[in-house]
């Protein structure tokens, strides 16, 4: 009876420890993904830094940038865009109407009715208080247009900041300047500033 009595205490000992064996086997590979934390994902692409306006633009498209400005300027309820000229050319190819003014724009407010004309010119400094705006082929050219279909002209020129953000702004009548040449002293009476444009057909 004895010897029996040994015989199944040492196989229940075995199947004790056999299946305790296995239960850590199974709970070991639990505990090491769960209690070990895992990297935070890093990302993959870097953003690249915002560029600023006007960087990087070819003098054309820093051009465009300023009439874009310009045009945000005059309120759709009183002002409408007749014509909006193209500088485009190739090989000394080009449209003979970019000679012209930038803009035409007409002016509707209740029973009043106008047209004028708009040349923009941005630069981004100016030397020794002096603006030189225009070559002299260009001011005649718009001498001959404000002549010749009776519309007023505006030069609107814009200094320093950005084309689409200057940080001055001069809107000058065409009957008012006779030179390529302006100096700052004298464009400080046109000076505008953030609010939009408005036209007095009378003034």
């Amino acid at each position: 009876v004895i010897i029996y009595a040994a015989i199944g205490l040492i196989l229940v000992l075995g199947i004790f420890f056999l299946a305790r064996r296995k239960s850590k086997s199974a709970i070991q590979p639990l505990l090491a993904t769960n209690d070990i934390p895992l990297p935070k994902a890093q990302p993959s692409v870097q953003q690249p830094e915002p560029i600023s306006p006007g960087k990087n633009l070819t003098s054309e498209e820093k051009g465009y940038a300023f009439e874009k400005y310009v045009v945000s300027k005059f309120s759709r309820e009183y002002f409408d865009i007749i014509e909006w000229r193209s500088d485009k050319f190739h090989k000394g190819i080009f449209a003979k109407n970019s000679m012209l003014p930038d803009l035409e724009i007409s002016f509707s407010n209740k029973n009043v009715y106008n047209y004028f004309a708009v040349e923009c010119k941005w630069q981004n400094n100016i030397n020794n208080n002096k603006l030189e705006w225009a070559k002299d082929y260009q001011l005649k050219n718009y001498k001959d247009f404000e002549h010749a279909t009776g519309k007023t002209v505006f030069i609107i020129i814009g200094i320093g900041g950005q084309p689409d953000k200057p940080r001055e702004l001069f809107v000058l009548p065409l009957s008012k300047i006779s030179s390529t040449e302006l100096y700052l002293n004298d464009l400080r009476r046109y000076e505008k500033f953030n609010e939009n444009f408005f036209y007095d057909p009378r003034n």
